[in-house]
């Protein structure tokens, strides 16, 4: 896990503790009215907040997926180029093979006769 994922997780986790006591307070049954005003405002910022960080996230392992995939285009593309080159290599292989096989069949008509 990177400095940044770390720093993050703990970020959520001290929002997540924050939004639980803000609720808790919330339920509270000696506030005014601007108290439970002032905590719904305060917990719906918390949650605004978890939800940045979670967007953040998960944008950065779609870049990262996208990442990956380009390696693996890259990887594939060689692997082609690569299997390519190959085919012709077994094409003048089988050419060769065949040549020696009439040879060695017509030096067997031969030497029957």
């Amino acid at each position: 896990m990177t400095h940044l994922e770390t720093a993050r997780q703990e970020a959520l986790t001290a929002i997540r503790a924050a939004k639980e006591e803000t609720r808790a307070a919330r339920n509270g049954a000696d506030l005014s009215a601007d108290q439970q005003r002032l905590l719904e405002e305060l917990y719906v910022d918390l949650d605004d907040q978890e939800d940045l960080l979670l967007e953040a996230a998960l944008d950065q392992r779609i870049e990262a997926l996208r990442l990956a995939g380009g390696k693996l285009a890259e990887v594939a593309r060689k692997i082609g180029e690569d299997i390519r080159r190959l085919e012709n290599v077994a094409e003048v292989v089988a050419k060769a093979a065949k040549a020696i096989k009439a040879l060695a069949d017509i030096a067997g008509t031969v030497a029957a006769l």
